[in-house]
C-alpha cells in the first residue's frame, strides 16, 4: 500500500499508525535535487513499515511544512531511541544530511546502514541498493534508476513514485533477510557501527575537502603548504555561504596556483588573483576548469567582510603544514607501519571469524594514524567512529604497533 503525505494532520495520522504497527523495522529513503547548489533541496521522503503487510508513505518535503517534517522526524528518532523500531537505510550519508537540513540532533538509538550491514553478508565493501537486491532478493525485478529525475517538480510522474515507494519497500525486505543471514553477535557488531558512524558523521565530512590535496601537498614548496590548506578552509566556507557547488567556484587546481601568488607573507595584488580567470588567457583558464560565472561568484565571496578578511589571512604568517586537517602523503616509514596494521587488522578478523573487508578499510587505518600522530602532538584529533565500537581488542594492538614504528 503506497499513500501520499502532504498535509499536517496526514503527517500526525501517519506517525500514530507506523508506532501503532509495532513494526521491528522501519525503511527510510529520501529523495532530492543537488545540481546547482551546494545542499541538496529535499524533495521526498518515503517511509516503509510492516503490520502484516508492508506499507510505504511518500512525504512531499516540498509543500508539507517545516514543522510537520521536523516533527515527523523527531517521532522516528523517539521510536528508534526507545528501541521500539529500527531505523533501516543504505548508506545514508546524504539522507541524514537531508534531516539535518530541519534543525534536527542525530538522536537515534537503533540504526542499521544496510550497506555495514551486507560487508557481513557479501563480498562487496561498498555495494550499492541496486546489486545489494540483486544477491539478496534476486526474486525481485530492479527498476531501473531514476535519481536524477526533478524530484522538486509536482506532480511527480507514476514511474517516479513507483520507484521511490520501492525503494523504501526494499529496505524492509532486506533488513529482514540480513538479520535472518547475520549472527547475533554480527548483527550487534552492524548495530554499533552504523550508530557510530551516522551520530559522529559531522566530525568527517570536515575533513572531506581536503582529502584530494594529499598528493598535491608535497609538490608545493614547505611555506607554501600551510596557504594552501588555509584557501582550502577558505573555499569550503565560501561555497557553503553562497550554496555553490565546489566546481562552480575556484577549482582544486586554481587554488594550488592561487596558494604560489604573492610573497611567503605578502598577499598578490588583485590584478594577479584576476588573471587566473581572465578569457584572453584561454590556456590557462582552461588548465584550472573554471566555469565562466567562477570570477563573479569568487568576488561575491569577497564581498561578504568575514570570507574577506580570511581569504588574505591565508597570506600571514601561519602554523606550520602537519597542524591542518590535509593529511600528509605516506612516507617509507609510515608505509611499513600501515602494513603491519593491515596484517594484524586481517588477524584479528580471521581468529575472529569476521571477514575482512568488514572488519578494517585502508582508509580506517590511515585516519587512525593520522589521528594519532597528531595527538601525540597534543592536538586535538577524532579518531574515526569505527575504532570506538567493538574493535577495542585490536586498538590496544593497532597502538602498540604505532608507538612501536614510529611514522
Amino acid at each position: 500500500m503506497i499513500e501520499w503525505i502532504n498535509s499536517p494532520q496526514q503527517s500526525l495520522d501517519l506517525i500514530e499508525r507506523i508506532k501503532a504497527s509495532k513494526s521491528a523495522f522501519i525503511g527510510l529513503d529520501t529523495e532530492f535535487v543537488r545540481r546547482s547548489s551546494f545542499f541538496a533541496d529535499p524533495g521526498l521522503l518515503q517511509i516503509s513499515w510492516n503490520d502484516g503487510k508492508t506499507h510505504v508513505a511518500l512525504v512531499d518535503l516540498v509543500n508539507l511544512k517545516q514543522k510537520a517534517i521536523r516533527h515527523l522526524l523527531h517521532c522516528l528518532y523517539t521510536l528508534s531511541r526507545d528501541q521500539q523500531a529500527t531505523l533501516v537505510m543504505h548508506a545514508p550519508a546524504e539522507d541524514l544530511q537531508i534531516f539535518d537540513y530541519y534543525g534536527l540532533e542525530r538522536d537515534f538509538e537503533l540504526i542499521i546502514d544496510t550497506q555495514i550491514a551486507a560487508c557481513f553478508c557479501t563480498e562487496q565493501q561498498q555495494i550499492s541498493l541496486t546489486e545489494l537486491t540483486r544477491q539478496l532478493l534476486p526474486h525481485h525485478q530492479v527498476q531501473p534508476s531514476m535519481a536524477q529525475s526533478n524530484w522538486l517538480q509536482r506532480p511527480l510522474s507514476w514511474a517516479e513514485l513507483a520507484y521511490a515507494a520501492e525503494d523504501a519497500a526494499l529496505l524492509y525486505e532486506l533488513a529482514i533477510k540480513l538479520k535472518k543471514q547475520l549472527s547475533e553477535e554480527d548483527y550487534n557488531r552492524v548495530l554499533q557501527d552504523s550508530k557510530a558512524v551516522y551520530k559522529t558523521w559531522h566530525l568527517f565530512v570536515a575533513s572531506q575537502p581536503y582529502a584530494r590535496f594529499q598528493s598535491s601537498m608535497s609538490k608545493i614548496p614547505r611555506p607554501l603548504q600551510a596557504r594552501l590548506a588555509h584557501l582550502i578552509s577558505w573555499r569550503e566556507r565560501a561555497v557553503r555561504e553562497l550554496n555553490i557547488p565546489r566546481k562552480w567556484h575556484l577549482t582544486d587546481d586554481a587554488l594550488i596556483a592561487l596558494a604560489k601568488l604573492g610573497d611567503i607573507d605578502a598577499p598578490p595584488k588583485m590584478q594577479s588573483i584576476l588573471s587566473l580567470f581572465y578569457h584572453s588567457a584561454a590556456k590557462m583558464k582552461d588548465r584550472f576548469k573554471l566555469k565562466s560565472e567562477s570570477k563573479d561568484l569568487f568576488l561575491a565571496s569577497l564581498d561578504i567582510p568575514d570570507l574577506h578578511d580570511e581569504f588574505y589571512q591565508a597570506w600571514q604568517e601561519l602554523a606550520p603544514y602537519p597542524e591542518y586537517l590535509v593529511p600528509a602523503r605516506l612516507n617509507k616509514n609510515s608505509k611499513v607501519t600501515l602494513e603491519l596494521l593491515e596484517k594484524e587488522a586481517n588477524n584479528y578478523a580471521r581468529k575472529n571469524n569476521i571477514p575482512p573487508h568488514a572488519f578494517m578499510r585502508k582508509a580506517w587505518l590511515k585516519q587512525l594514524m593520522q589521528a594519532h600522530k597528531k595527538q601525540l602532538k597534543g592536538l586535538e584529533e577524532p579518531i574515526h567512529a569505527i575504532f570506538t565500537t567493538w574493535r577495542q581488542g585490536f586498538m590496544v594492538k593497532a597502538k602498540s604497533i604505532m608507538l612501536q614504528h614510529p611514522y
